[in-house]
């Protein structure tokens, strides 16, 4: 990878990280938020990107059983972002609506 290309893609780190880091007000928090998308971008790009199938999220990550309730975790991120669910959310749907949260914390 290109010194530029290096460079654009820790500014864009700073940049979810200091989104993420206002909306938890907590540094640890935030850090381990961040890490986890890099982990979720990195599975996404082993498994090709793009949501080509219901068992997929938008940033590619395979959803296993997708009409399976969503998990204690899932809930948990859907709270502290402040969305509202039904208490039968599938993990699918979840899956959606976090991955909708990340991209406007990134926006």
């Amino acid at each position: 990878m290109e010194t530029q290309q290096l460079e654009e893609k820790a500014s864009d780190y700073v940049k979810i990280f200091e989104k993420v880091n206002g909306m938890v007000s907590d540094f640890h928090v935030a850090s381990v938020i961040v890490e986890q998308i890099g982990k979720d971008t990195r599975c996404a790009m082993m498994n090709g990107n793009g949501r080509n199938s219901n068992n997929k999220s938008g940033n590619g990550i395979i959803i296993k059983n997708p009409e399976a309730p969503a998990t204690t975790e899932q809930k948990w991120r859907l709270r502290n972002e402040g969305i509202t669910f039904s208490k039968d959310i599938t993990k699918g749907e979840a899956s959606r609506l976090i991955d909708e949260a990340i991209r406007k914390a990134a926006a």
